[in-house]
């Protein structure tokens, strides 16, 4: 950023000798004139020579209005701070963005007969939600999307940087018809959430980069299958960092259809969907579709949407049992409601899974309803409850979650944010209590 400041120095430092520029600019006609009466009188003496002066000294001119109108503009907008950057190609625009966000996560679980020990505790600070973005706008309805993730990662991530990389191109011709590509979140589920404590429905473990997701589930840095965990956590939810290509439909604004194929990541071997081909998968297997619709009630928005993961080593039963299978199927029903007579904002999401992780039998139930109160510009508080349960092969197993959350944001964008968790496993037979604190700032 020096060199940016140093620009907006110098911008400044022209400015406050504007009334000199625009002084010069205005004598430079009648100087202009008087050559030019000169040169009529001698014209024997000095010929083109002086028709060569005039019109340098009118490219002069015009030259100095130009840049000086660009000064002012530039002046004009943020204290002389660029909203955006010119790409080195001069054909794209380029916004930069993020988040940076610490937290401090206390969790005291009391697992019954469930496991030794009884009692675990676990407390520390962490890195979540921390990114930093590139928005690049080209002509025409094309944009670029880069993210890099610089959070705190789980082993099954692989230390992931890059989360993010797709190209959207919007109206094709003017018309309703998009298309998109590149790695990043497939369209599926609405994944809406408060804030640390993620939902049920935002990612398959017990845990993601944004934050602790099943709370009675292995702790941070531990795997999906660790001796810690109370039973099978792999429930449908978003699905991100994953290689895809897809088609959007727009209608009036009031209707939105995608439709994309995939390259999924498994969990057991994370390479796979980071650009690693699988044998015998052609990479059009998997596909996911959603649909938004912007119902007539003012602020209310539906989704509905599906999934088909397809992994073909996942179906190999000497490798994952008797009742491995080679596809998992998911649903999504959700609706978010931004009232107009209140800044209150509802939302809630159900999701199905059939056959999941990859196995046969596996069939998941997630609801999750929510809500956040605008107290205030700076001040918002918000609630969530939410239930998972996981019928494993006639095995039933059950999640119950509240989450109360508030957040305060200061005059110069800092926020901070505190929230508190409560989830109940099988109905009381093991519990865990989650205080969590965020810190951190959106540029």
């Amino acid at each position: 950023m020096p060199k940016v400041a140093g620009f907006k120095s110098f911008t400044g430092a022209l400015l406050d000798y504007s009334w000199l520029v625009l002084l010069l600019a205005g004598l430079m006609p009648l100087l202009a004139g008087g050559i030019g009466a000169s040169v009529n009188a001698g014209e024997s003496e000095s010929g083109s020579s002086g028709n060569g002066e005039f019109s340098e000294l009118q490219h002069n001119y015009q030259q100095l209005k130009y840049e000086l109108n660009n000064l002012r503009e530039l002046q004009s907008t943020d204290n002389g701070a660029a909203n955006s950057l010119r790409s080195a190609g001069n054909n794209a625009n380029i916004k930069i963005g993020g988040e940076i966000n610490v937290d401090y996560i206390a969790s005291w679980q009391g697992r019954g007969s469930e496991h030794n020990p009884a009692q675990i505790n676990a407390a520390g600070w962490q890195l979540h939600s921390t990114n930093l973005r590139f928005n690049i706008a080209f002509e025409n309805n094309i944009h670029a999307y880069i993210k890099l993730d610089f959070s705190q990662k789980q082993d099954y991530l692989e230390q992931q940087l890059l989360e993010e990389a797709r190209l959207v191109w919007e109206n094709i011709g003017g018309g309703p018809i998009g298309v998109f590509f590149g790695k990043g979140e497939v369209p599926y589920g609405q994944d809406r959430t408060l804030g640390i404590i993620q939902s049920y429905n935002h990612t398959e473990g017990s845990y993601s980069s944004e934050g602790p997701t099943i709370l009675s589930g292995p702790n941070y840095s531990q795997s999906f299958n660790s001796a810690y965990a109370l039973s099978p956590v792999f429930h449908p939810g978003e699905i991100d960092r994953v290689l895809m290509a897809g088609i959007s439909l727009s209608w009036q604004d009031m209707i939105r259809f995608e439709l994309a194929v995939f390259q999924p990541t498994d969990w057991t071997a994370p390479s796979i969907g980071d650009g690693t081909p699988v044998i015998d998968d052609f990479g059009l297997e998997s596909i996911s579709a959603r649909l938004w619709w912007n119902t007539p009630i003012e602020g209310l928005v539906a989704e509905i949407s599906g999934v088909r993961k397809h992994i073909k080593q996942r179906g190999n039963r000497a490798v994952y049992g008797n009742d491995a299978v080679e596809n998992e199927y998911a649903m999504s029903i959700g609706a978010d409601w931004k009232l107009c007579s209140l800044p209150l904002e509802l939302f809630a999401e159900y999701q199905h899974g059939w056959d999941w992780n990859f196995t046969s039998g596996y069939d998941t139930n997630t609801l999750s309803v929510g809500g956040i109160y605008d107290y205030s510009t700076q001040l918002r508080f918000g609630a969530m409850l939410e239930w998972l349960r996981i019928d494993d092969r006639g095995t039933a197993y059950n999640y119950n979650k509240f989450v109360f959350h508030t957040k305060y944001t200061f005059d110069n964008g800092v926020y901070t944010m505190a929230e508190y968790g409560f989830e109940t496993y099988n109905w009381g037979s093991a519990n865990t209590h989650m205080l969590a604190i965020r810190s951190g700032v959106r540029f």
